[in-house]
């Protein structure tokens, strides 16, 4: 019987991760192991695994064990140094052998964003955009709120506009620097905010990880564009509702917070694309 694995994080603070996690839980049939996303080179056992998301703050330890099987899709590599004091930068890492090599094998590879898929090109890697794993998600069993607007890591002079517009209630979210460590209190933490944007009338946020996971079950989401590494959205924008928060403050966002448009529908090809993928890789 083959063995499922599922990404985890340690140390990142970043819920965004278990965010991504959760969604490709839902089309495993069980995750048999957790296995820590820059610890894929120890394992030791047969363990099949969809490899998505960020990658990666240790790029050196790549490539993965041989007994891992992956299945290479929504994957981003990062430009960006990942600590000041290290200039060894996983774009360069995953263009080069062995690690290309790898990639080359067990292609093509579904990436996350427009930049990733044209470096991978450029390096002769078969590879297309497939979008966010996060599309993917469902929406949970909850009730919506109509007079909850949520609003997760913007500015705070776009907070205070958004207050001045709207006669809903106002929560805020976080998803990093969360303190805890502990694997199923992350899990269950993401969890917990997925249930609560699947909540909102509307939700306004920064972060793609909840941007996208907005837009698949169905609640209205605007994106603030403030991330300084846009490179991260090639693609993504065009799926949802953006704008940067210059265009929120001048009254130019066109988004009615207290009557939000409905999101966009052109990710659903993507989306479908997606749970096809995964569940050839299953089978």
């Amino acid at each position: 019987m083959k063995r499922f694995g599922l990404l985890s994080y340690a140390g990142t603070g970043n819920l965004g991760d278990e965010i991504q996690s959760l969604a490709t839980q839902r089309l495993l049939p069980r995750v048999d192991a957790y296995v820590d996303r820059e610890e894929l080179a120890g394992i030791s056992e047969p363990l099949s695994m969809v490899l998505n998301g960020w990658f990666c703050h240790f790029p050196e330890r790549w490539p993965p064990a041989p007994a891992l099987r992956p299945l290479l899709i929504s994957m981003h590599i990062t430009p960006q140094p990942t600590s000041p004091d290290r200039a060894l930068l996983a774009t360069h890492v995953f263009t080069q052998p062995p690690v290309a090599d790898y990639l080359r094998r067990h292609g093509p590879v579904g990436t996350r964003d427009l930049q990733t898929a044209a470096l991978l090109r450029a390096a002769g890697i078969d590879a297309y955009f497939s979008g966010c794993m996060t599309l993917t998600l469902n929406r949970p069993d909850v009730a919506r709120q109509d007079d909850l607007v949520v609003v997760n890591e913007v500015p705070q002079a776009v907070l205070d506009h958004i207050r001045a517009n709207t006669t809903r209630r106002i929560f805020r979210t976080w998803h990093v620097d969360y303190p805890e460590t502990e694997r199923a209190e992350r899990f269950a933490r993401a969890q917990e905010l997925l249930d609560l944007y699947a909540r909102a009338s509307c939700v306004v946020t920064s972060r793609l990880h909840c941007a996208l996971p907005c837009l698949a079950m169905g609640t209205p989401v605007l994106l603030v564009d403030v991330a300084h590494d846009q490179e991260r959205f090639g693609g993504l924008h065009d799926f949802v509702h953006h704008c940067s928060w210059q265009a929120v403050l001048a009254g130019q966002s066109g988004y009615d917070f207290d009557r939000p448009p409905p999101n966009k529908t052109l990710h659903l090809p993507f989306r479908a694309a997606l749970e096809r993928s995964v569940a050839q890789f299953v089978a």
